[in-house]
């Protein structure tokens, strides 16, 4: 049996938060990862989501494309919209 979308959720949001160095791109694509990273934390359902989000929106000036991914995960949690 394939995972559901929760499943790969979880799995999304695990990786995007595992500890470790991640040398250069880790600096270059700092503003996308905390924005993927709020959105999943939002599709997964988590509790502390709006944390991820604040986070995200701390992170994320002047890159439009993160602004845009954390003002979707900021509207999905709004209107309570994830996938269980």
């Amino acid at each position: 049996m394939l995972p559901g979308p929760a499943t790969g959720l979880h799995d999304a949001f695990d990786t995007l938060t595992a500890p470790g160095d991640r040398g250069l791109y880790g600096h270059v694509f700092h503003q996308w990862t905390a924005a993927l990273t709020a959105e999943a934390a939002v599709r997964a359902g988590r509790p502390d989501a709006g944390q991820w989000i604040r986070r995200s929106a701390a992170a994320s000036p002047g890159n439009p494309i993160a602004t845009a991914i954390t003002n979707r995960a900021a509207e999905l949690a709004r209107l309570g919209t994830c996938w269980r």
